[in-house]
């Protein structure tokens, strides 16, 4: 408990609620949001979100500058129109970045080690709109990853160039803080051995399932996400071949990185409370595992509060503390979890 009160006190965060630029017209919204943030783990990070949100097209970018971990950028562009129902969509991560590793699967190990990398994903691709909700998309993949200190990491580094094929139903009232409905978002990524690093053709399935429920000031969400890597054994590590639990997203209570394996069983449940008209608060509770294979024995649990500041274009701003058996976090991050 002391160890949490000193994340508490030590924790700083500024965030300019107001977009600085942009021009706000009728239904086009733009703004860039500044996060100045200041911890006794991690030191002083620096980030900034840009937002355009339009008729014909959205797209957003994240630039983290961190004193412990390093620095990424993340940008997405999504709904640009190609023909009637095709749209183009891409998205590019750049990541110089310090990660936090406990071992590889369920492993019982509780001391953190820092393994410095830098990794390049872009993606590109058409989404053929079936229906209004309904889409299907066909992505051209490249990721590439190495570890600056491959002695103590313990991944090997790779490069990867796939498709991906999703197929995703979304009837939710609103994609960032939706009130009703329901989202489901399932992908195979294939990468043949003669377009990767390793030595056999490496398969990804998953599944995400989430439903939300408003009714007056109360809402329920809730998530279901299995995955698995459906490629053979090699006798080295990659890290796409991995799911991770562990981050500001999934056991919120566990150190980043927590549990890696080939497979992921993920269930999550979340209450929010509208306080005011901007601010709500929420209860989770959130329990998976990842091994070999699709299981739900011995799922590790974890559970929290915070709070969800909703600012100008419906962009979120939220706090919250998970808690785990072994570990205590204090999050904060843009827009909900799931």
């Amino acid at each position: 408990m002391f160890k949490l009160k000193s994340y508490i006190i030590g924790y700083l965060v500024i965030a300019l609620v107001i977009p600085i630029s942009g021009k706000i017209h009728t239904t086009t919204k733009k703004g860039i949001y500044p996060i100045i943030a200041y911890s006794k783990v991690s030191g002083i990070s620096l980030a900034g979100m840009i937002l355009n949100q339009s008729p014909k097209w959205d797209s957003n970018a994240i630039l983290v500058f961190s004193e412990k971990y390093g620095k990424f950028f993340v940008c997405d562009a999504k709904d640009i129109s190609l023909f009637s129902r095709i749209t183009i969509e891409a998205n590019i991560e750049l990541y110089d970045w310090k990660d936090s590793y406990f071992g590889l699967g369920n492993t019982t190990s509780t001391t953190e080690q820092l393994i410095e990398n830098t990794a390049y994903t872009m993606a590109i691709g058409p989404r053929y709109w079936i229906s209004d909700k309904l889409s299907t998309a066909l992505l051209l993949k490249y990721n590439e990853r190495s570890e600056k200190n491959t002695k103590v990491g313990p991944f090997s580094d790779e490069k990867n160039l796939g498709t991906v094929l999703n197929i995703q139903y979304r009837n939710r009232d609103n994609r960032l803080s939706p009130h009703n409905g329901s989202f489901l978002d399932n992908n195979v990524s294939i990468y043949p051995s003669t377009t990767r690093t390793g030595t056999t053709n490496f398969i990804t399935w998953t599944t995400d399932y989430r439903y939300y429920h408003t009714r007056g000031k109360h809402t329920w969400a809730t998530r279901t996400y299995l995955g698995q890597t459906l490629s053979s054994e090699e006798n080295s590590h990659f890290f796409n071949s991995q799911f991770r639990l562990g981050n500001n997203r999934e056991l919120r209570g566990e150190r980043k990185n927590r549990y890696m394996g080939r497979a992921i069983t993920l269930f999550q449940i979340e209450y929010r409370y509208q306080l005011f008209q901007k601010l709500r608060s929420t209860l989770f509770i959130e329990s998976g595992q990842t091994t070999d294979h699709i299981s739900i024995n011995d799922l590790h649990v974890t559970k929290g509060m915070g709070l969800h500041y909703i600012m100008k274009h419906n962009v979120i701003a939220r706090l919250e503390a998970g808690f785990s058996d072994d570990n205590n976090n204090i999050l904060f991050s843009f827009n909900t979890a799931f």
